[in-house]
């Protein structure tokens, strides 16, 4: 029999007419699966909306201060390259005294000694010391109270 209704002339007219009310049928039920889910979520939904609306509101309020903060970030960029060419300067600086120093060092060292003045140190450092009792200290309070020697 399936070869005869294969055959007949209404058999591919029929079969269309089936899978397209298979079709409107499927589309109808997912239609109605998303209708379903919407109805369900709708109130989360809300709620998400309400939420984003909250933030955007918020950021609109700190919109003001972001900028203020961007300003002085931008500020403190300007003036961190300022001070990294101040550094860099003071940087030749000091190897520019650094090598003046050396050169410096260098010439002192190549200098000829002078025998008067090596003299001269090792008579003051032979020369006696104060005793323990005696004391450099000028003051009202030594004038009234002046050390005893023991």
């Amino acid at each position: 029999e399936t070869a005869l209704a294969t055959h007949r002339p209404e058999a591919p007219g029929q079969t269309r007419r089936q899978s397209g009310r298979f079709g409107f049928l499927l589309a109808l039920l997912a239609l109605s699966a998303i209708g379903a889910l919407g109805y369900h979520s709708w109130p989360r939904l809300q709620e998400a909306a309400v939420e984003v609306s909250r933030v955007h509101n918020s950021l609109h309020q700190i919109a003001p201060q972001l900028e203020t903060a961007h300003e002085q970030v931008t500020s403190l960029t300007t003036d961190i390259g300022q001070m990294g060419g101040a550094v860099a300067s003071l940087r030749e600086d000091v190897s520019a005294v650094r090598s003046d120093v050396g050169a410096l060092r260098q010439t002192v060292d190549t200098l000829p000694r002078d025998k008067g003045a090596t003299q001269a140190n090792t008579t003051r450092s032979a020369a006696p010391t104060l005793p323990g009792t005696a004391t450099t200290m000028r003051g009202p309070y030594r004038a009234m109270h002046p050390m005893r020697p023991w």
